[in-house]
């Protein structure tokens, strides 16, 4: 009866990690992003379009935040404002398209806070 139980729960957890693949969704790509006064620097300029996380850091002196303009993406998407030395993610699913990242501070974006990030 042991051996019954110990061969039918191996196929249990056969068949369960078997499935689990179809189920899940695949992992987001992480883009970089280092945001300070008055710029943006994010390493990937081009991404595959699906699941897309954006993990920002503020290596400024003032409060920023990272905000996503493009296809499909509401006016809200974005971080809440991030303190210097803090970082914060923003995690998004983007069609092909050309998004814009910016920064939503009055004057940041005109100050140069402003980058593009082609997906295909």
């Amino acid at each position: 009866m042991i051996s019954a139980v110990e061969i039918f729960g191996a196929e249990s957890e056969a068949k369960a990690t078997a499935e689990a693949p179809a189920q899940q969704a695949g992992p987001a790509l992480t883009v970089r992003v280092r945001e300070s006064e008055f710029k943006i620097a994010a390493p990937a300029t081009v991404a595959k379009a699906g699941k897309v996380t954006f993990v920002v850091q503020n290596a400024g002196k003032i409060q920023h935040d990272l905000a996503l303009q493009g296809t499909g993406v509401s006016a809200s998407t974005k971080t809440p404002l991030i303190s210097p030395g803090k970082s914060a993610k923003l995690t998004v699913t983007l069609a092909a398209g050309t998004y814009t990242l910016y920064c939503t501070v009055p004057g940041h974006r005109a100050a140069g806070m402003v980058a593009k990030l082609v997906v295909k």
